[in-house]
């Protein structure tokens, strides 16, 4: 063997027991307290919990088993989380990480920003394509009803230390569907094979600007507000819109209830006006 080949060969060796010690030494428990701390520290209403970190290469970390909370109401579990800081930004006063998480039907890319010479610690954007809603834990966590359908949009987030953030979100939902435990007017479910919705997020606080419906039963737009308690199923719900429904779902609607309270009118144009109060476990719904 000639020495060239030798050299090959110890800086191979040299290579590979280096990725040995580096795997073996690898400081998965303190690195994933420290992420979740610094969350917490950066991001008040925001809460990690992360079940092992590893390295990536690129020079990052591969989070598993990762759960998002906002103020103690899950958002999101993923089993699978990429992050990678932007090296050249790491001596400087803003800190840039870039961050993939993987779900089984989408991703949800984005990049988070934190300062250290402003007000703002915490800006955050993200693009979600193609998310199952079946995977976001706030949507599971409310009972009777099973929600289906693949979410995509862009979202929004800041927050300074110490105090609450606020937020942005402009989402569409494809093939939707909404199964009821407990039948409303004689139906089981609802599919829409399109939902647009903008939303603001304020402490405690989820403003719905405009959500506007596109179903095979039914049309219809809403908007109003959720005040969001722990758990979920506790938030307050004040909701209003217009719902216009489709023929046949009118011909079933009308077997289910009185004829006055439909007063007569064309309500595939004009639409039926109606208001959801209470509890995300006990709603009430009127008709006005």
């Amino acid at each position: 063997m000639g020495s060239f080949q030798k050299i090959l060969l110890y800086i191979a060796f040299t290579l590979v027991m280096v990725a040995v010690f580096l795997y073996l030494l690898f400081p998965s428990d303190t690195l994933r307290t420290y992420i979740q701390a610094q969350v917490r520290q950066n991001a008040p209403d925001v809460s990690l919990e992360i079940g092992q970190v590893s390295a990536a290469f690129p020079p990052g970390l591969v989070l598993a088993n990762v759960l998002c909370e906002y103020q103690e109401l899950p958002l999101l579990t993923a089993s699978r989380a990429v992050v990678r800081p932007a090296l050249l930004k790491l001596l400087g006063s803003e800190k840039v990480v870039n961050f993939k998480i993987d779900t089984s039907d989408g991703a949800i890319d984005g990049r988070s920003v934190i300062r250290t010479d402003k007000q703002t610690a915490l800006a955050m954007d993200a693009a979600i394509d193609g998310v199952a809603l079946q995977e976001i834990a706030g949507l599971r966590a409310i009972p009777d009803y099973i929600i289906s359908g693949l979410l995509s949009g862009t979202i929004t987030y800041k927050a300074t230390t110490g105090r609450s953030g606020s937020g942005t979100a402009d989402l569409t939902v494809a093939g939707a569907r909404f199964e009821l435990v407990n039948p409303m007017f004689g139906f089981e479910s609802f599919s829409f094979p399109s939902i647009e919705a903008q939303l603001n997020l304020s402490p405690r606080r989820l403003q719905l600007r405009r959500c506007n419906l596109n179903g095979n039963e039914i049309d219809g737009n809403i908007s109003g507000s959720v005040m969001l308690r722990t758990p979920m199923g506790q938030s307050r719900l004040n909701l209003s819109g217009v719902l216009r429904p489709h023929a046949d779902f009118m011909a079933r609607l009308q077997t289910n209830l009185p004829v006055a309270l439909l007063g007569g009118r064309n309500l595939g144009q004009k639409g039926l006006p109606f208001r959801i109060t209470g509890t995300i476990d006990q709603p009430g719904f009127s008709l006005r």
